[in-house]
């Protein structure tokens, strides 16, 4: 079976580089904030984990006529290098990492024709993640995944003036799943999956962005994005399903979940 790598959806093989390794990323380094006190036995700790980044070691090899021929080589493919925000591998392509390439690489020469440079994908979460699309989809690095949202890349869709539930099936992500809306429509307020209410009122149909992960509410005026006003907390997704209410509201709503882990 040929193995290779994608870093923004290019793959090595088309690079002209043969993987050596790129160990899968199976469960994520996490840790909790811990105090120890004197004469207790054990610790108290908080009770959220925190996810720092963590390293994918990829090793890739490639042939030349020579060292310098590898090194030129090489060097002719940094930019392809640490452009990337996405990585694949191909044991598991519809999955995917973001992050960059960080940490310095290592580079050595196997034969006296053959190289091979060690780089470090830091992931950021530190999980794979796959978008719940039918077909499947992964989004762009640089435009944020509400926008990136269509009526052909969503997980649920609805529309109407009277409440209705976005539902996009079961969640099997091991980590909670990131969850994006994009809302077109008129309203006086919104409420979302019966947590977030959107206060700022819309009498000229607009778009609205909710990116739960980041937890932002914004919209587009004159190609700026601008927040939105609103109170509560950001819906969790992890059933696969989201309420919108308000009232005076006409819209349609587009759902979007990423799962993770």
């Amino acid at each position: 079976m040929t193995t290779y790598i994608t870093l923004d959806g290019v793959s090595s093989i088309d690079k002209g580089l043969r993987l050596v390794e790129a160990a899968p990323l199976i469960l994520p380094a996490r840790s909790r904030q811990r105090e120890y006190l004197p004469g207790r036995i054990g610790s108290i700790s908080a009770s959220e984990f925190e996810y720092p980044a963590v390293a994918y070691k990829i090793r890739l090899a490639l042939a030349g006529e020579g060292k310098a021929d590898i090194v030129s080589q090489l060097s002719g493919l940094a930019g392809w290098m640490l452009s990337a925000r996405r990585l694949t591998v191909w044991h598991d392509p519809d999955h995917y990492f973001t992050g960059a390439v960080e940490e310095a690489p290592a580079f050595t020469m196997l034969t006296r024709k053959t190289g091979q440079l060690e780089i470090s994908f830091l992931c950021d979460p530190p999980c794979r993640q796959k978008a719940n699309v039918a077909g499947g989809w992964i989004p762009e690095a640089f435009l944020p995944i509400p926008e990136q949202i269509t009526a052909a890349v969503n997980t649920a869709s609805g529309a109407g003036s009277a409440a209705f539930t976005l539902s996009g099936g079961a969640v099997s992500g091991a980590l909670p799943p990131a969850a994006y809306l994009h809302i077109t429509g008129t309203w006086q307020t919104l409420v979302l999956g019966g947590a977030l209410t959107v206060t700022e009122a819309m009498a000229a149909a607009a778009d609205l962005y909710v990116d739960c992960d980041a937890q932002e509410v914004y919209r587009l005026a004159s190609g700026v994005r601008t927040p939105v006003r609103y109170t509560g907390t950001f819906p969790d997704p992890a059933g696969g399903s989201l309420t919108v209410d308000g009232t005076g509201f006409d819209v349609t709503a587009r759902l979007l979940i990423i799962e993770r882990g």
